[in-house]
């Protein structure tokens, strides 16, 4: 019978200490800060220090604003960073949830803010993989970004395998694609002003920039730095109320770089749905 009950005993203390420990607290800048604290005693984060990490960034109603699979941001930790006061608490392994302004939140990771002096609040889930020292940032971050670059074309390829309609798509000039409204319209030339919808997602699905009905993007096709150079080459020939879905390696899309506002990270294919709302034509 005692050793039941010290068989239950320990098995009580073990499922305590792998249960996440949720702490709840309101910091000095009025931040919302959820810890979700899976060790005791692990690592945690020394000043100087940078947090290898995977984020998602939501609205108050939950809705995804920023996530990208698999890829590591450094967040260098600092006594005067935004997020001073939550790394403070981490230990390698934990995450946490912080819901603070936007304007904070983006001068953080160096993005460009959605509004300009934003004060809306945003949440920022954050998965704590590594600590690491600033000589290892380079390095880490030119592996990953090396491992990006050689699985794109494996992507593209997994992604188009799994669309019921691939042979529907051309390939043409690095680009694939898919023509899904034709018109007798007279196609589109230089100089011409073009009205676009359009929707851009990664492979996996996630939706990271929309422009429909008044929000439609205005151009005059073949003038430098409108679009990215996948798109100009993607509707070209395209007449009023057609339509393309098009797949674009990094190359053509945003490159090294990534997108400017930090939505779309360095080596990342994307796919965009395009319908040409409107032409007027330059003659």
């Amino acid at each position: 019978m005692k050793n039941g009950i010290w068989i239950l005993i320990l098995v009580s203390l073990l499922a305590a200490c792998k249960s996440p420990k949720k702490e709840i607290d309101v910091l000095s800048d009025g931040s919302k800060f959820k810890l979700i604290a899976f060790e005791d005693y692990s690592d945690s984060l020394k000043l100087d220090q940078y947090l290898l990490c995977y984020i998602t960034i939501a609205d108050t109603a939950g809705d995804t604003i920023h996530y990208v699979p698999d890829f590591p941001y450094f967040i260098e930790y600092y006594a005067s960073s935004p997020l001073f006061p939550a790394l403070n608490r981490l230990h390698l392994g934990d995450s946490f949830h912080l819901q603070t302004k936007e304007s904070i939140l983006f001068e953080s990771f160096g993005f460009d803010p959605l509004k300009e002096n934003s004060n809306d609040i945003l949440e920022l889930r954050i998965r704590a993989i590594d600590f690491i020292d600033s000589e290892e940032v380079k390095n880490t971050l030119m592996e990953n970004l090396g491992k990006r670059l050689n699985e794109e074309e494996r992507l593209i390829a997994q992604y188009l395998s799994k669309q019921v309609d691939n042979a529907a798509y051309l390939h043409d000039q690095g680009i694939y694609i898919k023509s899904e409204i034709k018109t007798t319209n007279p196609p589109l030339s230089y100089g011409d002003k073009v009205t676009l919808e359009y929707q851009g997602q990664f492979l996996n699905g996630y939706v990271f920039d929309s422009k429909k009905g008044d929000k439609a993007l205005e151009i005059v096709y073949g003038m430098s730095d409108q679009v990215i150079s996948g798109i100009e080459q993607g509707i070209k020939g395209l007449s009023e109320g057609e339509s393309v879905k098009i797949i674009l390696p990094s190359q053509l899309a945003f490159g090294a770089e990534g997108a400017v506002k930090g939505i779309v990270p360095p080596y990342t294919p994307v796919v965009y749905n395009i319908f040409i709302k409107k032409v007027t034509h330059k003659n």
